[in-house]
């Protein structure tokens, strides 16, 4: 602002004073800052090398002189560094909307000065060409006046009005997810302990585990830990995902081997028969009723469980399974004594090697090292893992293609354990038909349940809980809140929707399909329960859906969320509405003024001071339009002829 106003008070007196009869051509520079201002790029190039950015420094240095005043300058800048910080430095450098010079002021000093007006950028080369050509066009003007005799300058024009330049379209943000967390939270999961109700007996060795977790990721399992639920698990993964024959091969050794499964009673034992046949016989100490109990339950799974091999028995790694009464440990990690399910391991397997084993079910990966990775596969084969052994050999491998494989493995791993958590635990339709009931008379072995708004009923499992959600781990772990010993936990205000789709979250890492408008409530939620990562990927999935949606649409549901997901912390999805709303906001302005008029007084003044092309731009243009139209009229008159009242007679045609 200040150099326009030199050129007016001190440029201009000065050639006129040398130069009076020379053209002048009033030209404004930088005109791409108009929109650098803003860019979050520039800002940070501000920062970052703020001493080699050009900015308006003449205060530091106003009283010295011209030959040394860079020097100066530079010494009142560290200066001023070491007393307010380079922060505030670049602040007072960086230039501000203030300080940019509008179209409309700069066209009324050239109309007070008689010159034609151009802007030009070298950052986007705008304006570089007609400024060279209209300067040419008005010294070839000029002269034309003073040497009208020249039939060369005849066809010379006037300077040319200039098309304004428009601010380059904002461009919609990418969400961005943040990394997930589920590999871990699996592994912490195994570590911590809280709330294990199954102990695998290797040796004189007790490894404490989650017979929830285990039914859905080792389908193996399945017949010993929950034989009435193997039925209705066989339909259902039998009609979506896994074919009756891969479950026979998964179950072959269990139904071929000599164990005898139940779990009627806590008293109930049987143990591994010495004799090799592969039909299982019930102990003649069991009582008729457990006897008929049992064989009912195995053989509603004997449709399923038949051996790969009929005429060969494979050894089984499992030697028997009880319920007894054992100490473990409690939210607060102190011991508790309770109903535990104990799983005998075969005496060849050592402790070193089944941890492993059972670090990968959880993960599907071994992070620990393995010293002896040959002496590991001989134990492998006894639990019928093949994803486990074809890890451990691309381990004995080494290669990068190697390591690449059991990547793919353990991710492959991890999305069927999070495929099967939802098809076990979270599907109504599975659990409302088995018999099973967990500690809290929910489905499969829940022990805590949700009551949500409308007296909607909500089951789960804390350990998966509180290995994936820090505040539901504070929650239940402390006893400061009432929460950590109450079955039932009461959350007001919280839909089923919303309250379904962190659960799914929890349990499987991902989201499912959602509208735009169901996106608040769980933003509003996954923000209550600290969860970002939730918060990122409800983010992404609306931003997907809107992106193919109309702008009158996308619009809307854009002014919708605008002031809900800034006060949930969605911090991309209000960036994202921003931008869209005013890259589009003659359109959506148009069709939804009064829900625009709703918004908070500053959040309207934000979107009209950003919009989308600029009030300045639209009046430049109007400007630029009404120029254009004057200069055809000068050049291309209207021609009207004037007919006199005699039709034969006509006068000569004249010009206006």
């Amino acid at each position: 602002m200040t150099s326009l106003r030199n050129c007016e008070t001190v440029w201009y007196p000065e050639i006129r004073r040398f130069c009076p009869t020379t053209p002048i051509v009033l030209v404004g520079c930088q005109n791409d800052l108009r929109s650098l201002v803003k860019d979050e790029n520039y800002i940070r190039l501000c920062e970052e090398r703020w001493p080699m950015v050009r900015c308006d420094c003449t205060w530091y240095f106003r009283r010295r002189g011209t030959v040394r005043g860079l020097y100066y300058e530079t010494v009142a800048v560290g200066r001023s560094i070491e007393r307010c910080g380079k922060a505030n430095i670049v602040a007072e450098l960086r230039v501000r909307e203030a300080d940019l010079v509008m179209p409309d002021q700069a066209r009324r000093v050239a109309l007070l000065l008689n010159c034609p007006y151009y802007e030009t950028s070298v950052l986007t080369m705008y304006g570089v060409a007609d400024v060279c050509e209209n300067a040419i066009r008005a010294a070839l003007s000029h002269k034309k006046q003073s040497r009208f005799w020249m039939t060369n300058l005849k066809r010379i024009q006037r300077p040319l009005p200039q098309e304004p330049f428009r601010p380059p379209k904002p461009t919609l943000p990418a969400p961005v997810t943040i990394p997930s967390s589920y590999p871990q939270d699996l592994a912490s999961l195994l570590e911590n302990q809280r709330h294990t109700d199954l102990i695998f007996l290797v040796g004189h060795v007790g490894f404490c585990a989650h017979r929830f977790f285990l039914i859905a990721t080792w389908p193996k399992m399945i017949p010993m830990l929950a034989p009435e639920f193997a039925c209705h698990l066989s339909y259902q993964t039998g009609s979506r995902r896994v074919s009756d024959a891969s479950i026979r091969s998964s179950f072959g050794d269990i139904a071929s081997s000599s164990v005898f499964l139940d779990l009627a009673g806590p008293d109930t034992e049987c143990l591994l028969p010495p004799s090799e046949t592969c039909t299982p016989e019930p102990s003649p100490r069991r009582r008729p009723r457990e006897r008929r109990r049992s064989c009912h339950s195995f053989s509603c799974l004997s449709q399923f469980l038949q051996p790969s091999h009929p005429n060969h028995c494979v050894q089984s790694a499992f030697q028997f399974v009880k319920q007894e009464k054992c100490e473990g440990l409690d939210a607060q990690g102190k011991p508790t004594s309770g109903l535990q399910t104990l799983v005998g391991i075969h005496s060849d397997v050592p402790p070193a090697s089944f941890a492993l084993v059972l670090q990968f079910v959880y993960t599907g990966e071994i992070k620990s090292t393995i010293t002896d990775v040959k002496g590991l596969q001989e134990h492998v084969h006894l639990f019928d893992i093949p994803e486990l052994t074809s890890y451990l050999n691309n381990l004995i491998s080494g290669s990068e293609e190697a390591r690449t494989r059991n990547d793919e493995i353990s991710r492959r791993w991890r999305q069927r354990i999070a495929s099967q958590l939802d098809d076990i635990y979270l599907r109504n339709d599975i659990c409302a038909r088995t018999d099973l009931c967990g500690r809290s008379g929910g489905p499969l072995l829940t022990d805590t349940t949700f009551e949500l708004e409308g007296g909607a009923l909500r089951h789960a499992h804390r350990a998966m809980l509180m290995s994936r959600c820090d505040v539901l781990k504070a929650m239940f772990q402390h006893t400061d809140f009432r929460e950590s010993s109450a079955k039932l936990v009461t959350l007001p205000g919280v839909s089923d929707t919303a309250f379904s789709v962190l659960l799914y979250y929890l349990y499987t890492d991902s989201i499912p399909i959602l509208a735009p408008s169901e996106a608040i409530p769980i933003v509003e939620l996954a923000n209550r329960f600290c969860l970002p990562r939730l918060v990122s990927l409800v983010e992404l999935e609306v931003i997907q859906q809107l992106n193919h949606c109309s702008i009158i649409k996308a619009g809307y549901h854009a002014i919708v969320m605008l002031e809900p997901a800034q006060m949930y912390n969605a911090e991309q999805l209000v960036e994202w509405c921003f931008v869209y709303i005013i890259s589009h906001y003659t359109d959506i302005c148009r069709q939804y003024h009064k829900e625009i008029k709703l918004l908070h007084p500053e959040t309207q003044r934000q979107l009209n001071t950003n919009r989308w092309p600029p009030v300045w731009y639209l009046k430049d243009y109007d400007h630029y339009e009404l120029l254009v139209l004057e200069r055809e009229r000068e050049d291309k008159p209207l021609r009207k002829r004037k007919r006199s009242g005699c039709l034969c007679l006509k006068r000569q045609s004249s010009f206006r």
